[in-house]
């Protein structure tokens, strides 16, 4: 009984953040697999750009691996985009928060 109630209290949380394949840029999309130069001739410069570990699926295996990390502010009231980058390839696109 109390590990449900904890799971329910503790899951909300976990899933504050979305995953995608894929974002739009304009008129423009970029999807997983696309290099950085692909990225940014589409998306144009990341406003923050950082390195560092992240859990990510290669050939299906789950391992932590060196990530290069772009951030993109879409505006106000909008979310904010992460895109991970693995061996200069896109692996992820990360939902964020809205800004206000």
């Amino acid at each position: 009984m109390w590990i449900r109630i904890v799971l329910v209290l503790l899951l909300p949380g976990y899933f504050s953040q979305g995953y995608a394949a894929s974002m739009r840029c304009g008129n423009k999309v970029v999807k997983t697999n696309d290099s950085q130069k692909t990225v940014q001739k589409r998306c144009g410069k990341p406003d923050v750009q950082a390195n560092g570990y992240e859990m990510i699926r290669i050939n299906g295996l789950l391992s932590k691996q060196r990530v290069e990390q772009w951030t993109y502010y879409q505006g106000r009231g909008k979310h904010t985009r992460v895109i991970l980058f693995h061996k200069d390839r896109l692996v992820a696109v990360i939902l964020g928060k809205k800004r206000r």
